[in-house]
């Protein structure tokens, strides 16, 4: 600046100056004086020194303006919570033995055919028998001899009185010695169906099932099958 001096440059012992022989020195007329600068022994050390603690400076991520160290710090891994084993769905084998592939079901035994066939000119005259000497209790009104033709397990589970009850109430067309025909007989091995008609008008159809008990037949039970004309339609 205009009316300060500046100092000139200190030289070390043995510098010169030279003058710029380019043209461009020339500053206002004068000549730009370049001096010849030699460095001491002694800088010759401390700026290698700068230098490498400049370096180190970068490498630790500080200066001597007391920046903050930019490295990363360590990150502790976190730990993934382990989930609760849920107990397995599938059972475990248990130590009763495995059933055989080879086991055969239960065979149910089988029933013996039943032959059904017309009764015999004996069987036929025999259950015939009994129902004629039934008859003939009812028609004198001894019900108690009408239930002596009857089967065991008739007798042990239907009394006189009940029987006379069912006669009168349900068979009364019974009671007065009506003509019967005979006109079918079947027999089951020790079981036979009597069809038997009684007079009438309409006329009944009944069906007697007598049983084979101590070598004679007895009546075992009877029903109502209908009029004749329904039965035979």
């Amino acid at each position: 600046m205009a009316g300060r001096s500046h100092p000139a440059p200190r030289l070390a012992s043995g510098d010169t100056l030279r003058a710029s022989s380019n043209s461009r020195g020339k500053i206002r007329g004068r000549h730009v004086v370049h001096p010849n600068l030699n460095y001491r022994p002694s800088m010759r050390v401390v700026l290698p020194l700068l230098a490498a603690a400049l370096l180190s400076a970068c490498v630790t991520g500080s200066t001597t303006g007391g920046q903050e160290s930019t490295q990363t710090p360590a990150q502790t891994p976190t730990q993934t919570p382990t989930q609760p084993q849920t107990p397995s769905s599938t059972p475990s084998p248990s130590n009763e033995p495995a059933p055989s592939q080879t086991e055969q079901p239960e065979q149910t035994p089988t029933q013996p055919d039943v032959q059904v066939a017309e009764c015999t000119q004996e069987t036929f005259d025999a259950t015939r028998q009994t129902i004629d000497g039934q008859q003939e209790a009812f028609a004198t009104g001894d019900f108690a001899a009408a239930r002596s033709f009857a089967s065991q397990s008739f007798q042990s589970s239907v009394s006189v009185e009940r029987f006379q009850a069912i006669i009168v109430g349900t068979y009364p067309f019974l009671i007065d010695s009506p003509e019967l025909a005979f006109p079918e007989c079947q027999r089951e091995t020790d079981t036979v169906l009597m069809r038997v008609e009684v007079d009438g008008s309409p006329s009944i159809v009944l069906v007697y099932r007598l049983v084979l008990e101590d070598d004679g037949w007895f009546i075992d039970a009877a029903s109502i099958a209908g009029t004749r004309e329904d039965v035979d339609t």
